[in-house]
């Protein structure tokens, strides 16, 4: 029995959780619908559980809870619990922040003249489907 218990260790430990990253606080991070409960995905911009991204956020951590669990900081309007296991969470790649973001307008145009090129679309002809004709004479 022991060695069979020690034979499903070892397999546990070398395929076991994909998931295991490490978070610190203030990390952006995504969080996984798949888990969350109903009356808190209602909520988000989407409305139906069928319609939404599998991803929602960015959220920011505020701190590690136990060894896998982090806390973050949801809007209040999600009304649920805001401590999720690791494999919820994926690590945000590039965070820009809305208020951040500056728009300029570039002109391409030199002396007035604008450069296009136009291209002209070929006359695309229609096959005419299988089949026999409809006729519109009536036997009778």
């Amino acid at each position: 029995m022991a060695s069979a218990q020690d034979k499903q260790k070892q397999y546990a430990d070398q395929h076991g959780r994909k998931n295991n990253e490490h978070f610190s606080e203030e990390d952006k991070v995504l969080l996984s619908t798949a888990t969350l409960p109903k009356h808190a995905i209602s909520v988000l911009p989407g409305g139906t559980t069928k319609l939404l991204p599998r991803l929602i956020g960015p959220f920011t951590v505020v701190e590690e809870v136990g060894d896998l669990n982090y806390r973050l900081t949801l809007p209040p309007y999600m009304k649920t619990h805001p401590v999720f296991y690791v494999g919820r969470l994926k690590r945000l790649k590039r965070y820009v922040d809305p208020e951040e973001i500056t728009y300029s307008h570039q002109s391409n145009e030199t002396d007035g003249d604008v450069d296009c090129e136009s291209s002209v679309v070929p006359d695309q002809t229609r096959k005419k489907p299988k089949g026999f004709p409809y006729t519109s004479e009536g036997s009778g």
